[in-house]
């Protein structure tokens, strides 16, 4: 297993896997709108601010993702980063093969010298795995997230 950035000729195989896993999450009954996903991941190609990676098999086939991005926090001129999703394919969910995904977006951190990364988890259903995952990853859990539908 290797992470690299997101280039091009991932997309149709990434449209692929986020189609997937909207299906796995609690917006299945959303529809999904191809176009503005292809466009969204355009915008993170060669973008110093976001960043998408890949996680590829040893024959390059795409078996999970994260996409990333940073802003400064709105009382000073410190950089942040924050997860906008993260998918692995369920049969390649053994192992440290999240994990790669996670190097990858920390040291992309420390490449635009951003002070923190901020993890959500809003889309799945085991949030107790997720943690310890985080905890074993050397992240904290601070505070909480908390959702109201409006549609």
């Amino acid at each position: 297993m290797q992470v690299r950035r997101l280039i091009r000729e991932d997309l149709p195989a990434l449209l692929e896997m986020n189609q997937k896993q909207i299906k796995e999450s609690r917006f299945p009954h959303l529809k999904v709108n191809v176009t503005k996903m292809r466009n969204w991941y355009l915008n993170f190609i060669n973008n110093p601010r976001s960043a998408v990676f890949v996680l590829t098999d040893d024959d390059n086939h795409l078996v999970g993702a994260a996409a990333v991005g940073s802003d400064q926090f709105f009382w000073n001129y410190h950089t942040y980063v924050m997860d906008y999703f993260f998918y692995v394919y369920p049969e390649h969910r053994q192992g440290l093969n999240a994990k790669l995904l996670y190097d990858a977006i920390y040291r992309w951190a420390v490449e635009i010298k951003a002070i923190e990364i901020q993890l959500s988890y809003a889309y799945g259903d085991n949030p107790e795995r997720l943690n310890r995952f985080y905890s074993f990853m050397g992240y904290e859990k601070i505070g909480e997230h908390y959702l109201r539908e409006v549609i």
